[in-house]
């Protein structure tokens, strides 16, 4: 998985893990979303968006096996957009390849090193 470590295109999002991530069978990644939260505040008043950020890992990343709902991750990674025709109907996909990735969790950190 290519790194762009100086690219303009990098992405950072600390976010919890909206279901048990899974490897695909007949696939090398896996896409999941995290659920981020977006503060919004007009004339200083508090007020919360979730925002859900939809990600690919290589099944092969270390951390695969602890991906579970509700982890706090942090992720480091790239914009991409796939396309596709459904019929006559060209679609987009959109997603946030992961090039790094953190449990913030300290239990499962302990278990991954």
């Amino acid at each position: 998985m290519p790194y762009f470590k100086n690219s303009e295109n990098t992405c950072t999002f600390i976010g919890h893990i909206g279901k048990d991530v899974v490897a695909g069978t007949n696939s090398k990644s896996t896409r999941f979303s995290i659920a981020t939260t977006l503060s919004l505040g007009k004339d200083r008043s508090p007020s919360e968006k979730t925002i859900w950020v939809p990600l690919e890992i290589w099944n092969d990343h270390p951390a695969f096996s602890f991906l579970k709902k509700g982890k706090m991750i942090y992720v480091v990674g790239y914009y991409d957009t796939y396309d596709y025709m459904d019929g006559e109907t060209k679609r987009y996909f959109h997603s946030f390849k992961v090039t790094e990735l953190k449990l913030l969790d300290k239990k499962e950190q302990e278990k991954a090193s």
